[in-house]
């Protein structure tokens, strides 16, 4: 008796293994009891593979039975296993499926039939058709089938590929089991999509007459989001969302007091954005203290919001500025040589708001510079405080700083034969307007100063030293300039043209600017326009290998101070008199490239250094006080 127990214990475990299916498609290649067949005989068919583009995931797992699009039109078979039909036991099939989204619009939807056999599992057995032409959408969709009729009997069930040169198909999840007391809704859809809006809709699959929805953002956690119940209708029009933010929904059928469905979803929308961000955030002028900021707008709005704050701050703990209506707007109260990070939003009404622009950082210039000054052109750019834009006119100004074609680590071979480190500027056509824009410099009144420049223009290089055989020629409407501003870049005023009739050397050329006429704070740019006629057999670099700007001492033998330093004579042959409020520390004398050529240690207030061995020229004294530095020129006769 107890054997004849066990026996039957097996058959029906047996046979419940049989009829129930639950394929979630996990395996390696068809999984067992499946079968594939082409009957197109073209070259794609099922394959049983992860999913490898991002614009959809499986419904589940790690990977979904796909087929590939076919030039003509699909005849393809995804067959299941044999699967005896029972009320209450298995008496419907179920799976997910999804076509792959088009990249452009053109709407490109694979669709299959669903056909079922009571004899076997060849091609002509399939003879009642479930559905013909199901067309899932490009989010995962249920399609269920009601099995019952075929109590008692064997079937298999056929999931046909039809269309014609589309795109993927996607098949996952599929079950075959009992159908419940309480089946899920399916076919969720939203329509009416508005700013703030939209209707959520779905299609009972039994009896229910009451239904839940939960929702949220897209990818919350299903439990965290916001409940509705007793919703009565199969559409429900949702409201109070926020403008262009993207959500998901589940839905659940309600039966009875204590029989209620599992969830179906997620199903995903994004509402419309109604007040668009501005774009093409830029910045159009900075001083050490400020700076100005233009966007484009893309919508109807004449107010803007501006957030801005040290570079990486988080947003809502910067500085914000609302209800600005003008474009471009100036912030002020900066401080010098730092970085920052600004964002703009659009308002478009006492509502209503746009998204925040994507962050632009920019910094600021340094203070303007004591004299006298030498760049280091072997660095791009020369320090810190030199900056770079890729656009603006010279009557305009520059524009989109940040970044330019300007470029360093190059240098050329000077008639000396010494070489000459240099920021280069390559012109090949008629190149978009690049500028190279030196710190602030105070001139102070009364007092002459000198700007001497040495520039080359060599044949194209990739990288390294040009030499005296080099040799190419600016285009004909190409030109670099060299410009000053005394009004924080409002105007420019041209100081020297280079271009094809005043072209330097390839091994370089000095040029000097007086600039006497000048006082107060200034500032430096080089200009470079390769015109407007694409020259297309003029292919060459133009080099700056030297920037200084020197102040134009007397030839007596009077003291001059230096803020808290006496020195003199200057120039000097023999002996230099150095006085400071404070005590002296050190004493270092570079020569013009910048090279150290002595150093002295003192313990006093004034000290008589010996340059006797100085070879004459011009040099650069920097004076150690009390931890604090200060430099002054002299000349070596």
């Amino acid at each position: 008796m107890k054997q004849m127990y066990f026996m039957i214990l097996a058959l029906l475990i047996s046979w419940q293994v049989k009829a129930q299916i639950n394929e979630g498609f996990e395996g390696s290649g068809t999984p067992n009891g499946w079968t594939v067949i082409n009957n197109d005989g073209q070259d794609q068919e099922w394959q049983f593979i992860p999913i490898a583009m991002g614009a959809i995931q499986p419904h589940s797992g790690e990977q979904v039975a796909k087929l590939h699009w076919e030039s003509e039109a699909h005849d393809d078979y995804l067959i299941t296993p044999a699967i005896d039909i029972a009320i209450g036991t298995v008496d419907r099939i179920s799976f997910f499926s999804v076509n792959y989204p088009d990249t452009d619009g053109e709407g490109y939807f694979e669709t299959f039939d669903v056909k079922l056999s009571t004899t076997g599992n060849a091609v002509e057995d399939f003879d009642v058709v479930l559905a013909s032409n199901e067309q899932p959408g490009y989010q995962w969709e249920a399609f269920t089938y009601d099995l019952s009729a075929y109590d008692g009997q064997t079937v298999y069930i056929a999931i046909v590929a039809t269309a014609t040169d589309q795109f993927y198909l996607y098949i996952d999840d599929f079950v075959a089991d009992a159908t419940p007391s309480c089946p899920q809704p399916i076919n969720l859809t939203v329509d009416n999509i508005e700013a703030s809006s939209a209707t959520l809709g779905w299609t009972e699959t039994g009896n229910a007459n009451s239904w839940n929805i939960e929702y949220g953002l897209a990818g919350f956690a299903q439990g965290s989001g916001e409940m509705i119940t007793e919703v009565t209708e199969t559409a429900y029009a949702l409201t109070g969302l926020e403008t262009g933010t993207a959500y998901e929904f589940y839905v659940q059928s309600a039966c009875g007091s204590d029989d209620s469905s599992e969830w179906s979803g997620p199903f995903a929308f994004t509402t419309l954005v109604t007040c668009f961000a501005p774009t093409n955030v830029q910045i159009m002028g900075m001083t050490p203290t400020s700076v100005v900021l233009a966007w484009t707008e893309t919508g109807d709005a004449t107010a803007w919001n501006i957030e801005y704050g040290i570079n990486g701050f988080a947003q809502g703990t910067g500085t914000l500025m609302e209800n600005i209506t003008t474009n471009p707007y100036q912030i002020n109260e900066l401080t010098p040589d730092r970085t920052y990070q600004v964002y703009v939003q659009a308002v478009c009404s006492a509502s209503e708001t746009s998204a925040w622009t994507e962050p632009i950082s920019f910094n600021t210039p340094c203070s303007a510079v004591e004299l006298t000054y030498i760049a280091d052109m072997s660095h791009h750019t020369p320090d810190l405080c030199w900056q770079e834009a890729s656009a603006g006119e010279v009557m305009d100004g520059p524009a989109e700083f940040g970044e330019s074609q300007w470029t360093g680590n190059r240098a050329f071979t000077t008639t000396s034969g010494a070489v000459l480190p240099s920021n280069i500027i390559n012109i090949w056509d008629s190149v978009p307007r690049e500028w190279l824009i030196t710190p602030y410099f105070n001139l102070l009144p009364n007092t002459s100063y000198r700007l001497k420049t040495i520039v080359a223009v060599t044949d194209y290089l990739p990288g390294g030293t040009s030499t005296a055989s080099d040799v190419d020629n600016m285009g004909v409407d190409d030109e670099v300039q060299l410009l000053i501003t005394t009004d924080d870049g409002a105007t420019w005023q041209n100081l020297t043209t280079w271009n094809a009739d005043n072209q330097p050397l390839v091994t370089g050329t000095e040029y000097t600017n007086d600039l006497a006429d000048y006082s107060g704070v200034v500032r430096f740019a080089f200009f470079a326009s390769g015109g407007d006629i694409d020259d297309f057999d003029v292919d060459y670099d133009f080099h700056i290998g030297h920037f200084e700007i020197e102040q134009l001492l007397g030839v007596d033998n009077t003291s001059v101070t230096a803020s808290n330093l006496r020195y003199y004579p200057n120039p000097v042959s023999k002996s230099l008199h150095i006085e400071a409020q404070q005590t002296i520390q050190q004493i270092d004398i570079y020569n013009m490239n910048g090279a150290l050529v002595h150093r002295y240690t003192s313990n006093d207030t004034q000290t008589n250094i010996d340059v006797s061995d100085l070879l004459p020229g011009a040099y650069i004294v920097k004076v150690l006080s009390n931890n604090e530095v200060e430099h002054f020129r002299i000349v070596k006769k």
